[in-house]
């Protein structure tokens, strides 16, 4: 029997199984990226993650009164600059439009364009939403 009165703390993983319908961050962003036809491949991509969420851990980039759509649209322009930066995308294809559009996929824009990808994702992925962690093997 569950007895919550000898529960000491909680630890969650905000890798992605809370928020994001059990799926780790990196893979939802790599949809995006799909769905926005960014020329690089899933390895190059990973790097560019990576990079993105060493950025943000190491530097206070993420204030208190940014929102969530803010701290995705953070992301998506370290991940596209370090890109462009290590000349894995053209110059000319790093536009604030392309971060943007990437930050509202990811926050759940009502794009025609997206939806039925992600819904199709979803239906065809081995990953599924549970309360408890159900211990994926993550890449990140």
């Amino acid at each position: 029997m569950f007895e919550s009165d000898k529960i000491k703390g909680i630890i969650f993983d905000y890798g992605g199984t809370i928020d994001s319908n059990g799926m780790h961050w990196a893979e939802v962003i790599w949809m995006a990226y799909q769905a926005e036809e960014v020329p690089v491949s899933k390895e190059i991509f990973r790097n560019a993650y990576v990079h993105g969420e060493r950025t943000l851990g190491k530097n206070p980039i993420v204030k208190p009164h940014h929102t969530f759509l803010d701290m995705l649209r953070l992301k998506t322009d370290i991940q596209i600059e370090w890109l462009k930066a290590g000349d894995f995308i053209p110059e000319a294809y790093a536009t604030p439009g392309l971060k943007q559009r990437l930050a509202m996929l990811l926050h759940g824009s009502r794009s025609t364009q997206f939806v039925p990808y992600w819904r199709h994702c979803l239906k065809n992925t081995r990953w599924y939403w549970s309360p408890i962690s159900m211990g994926t093997s993550n890449p990140y």
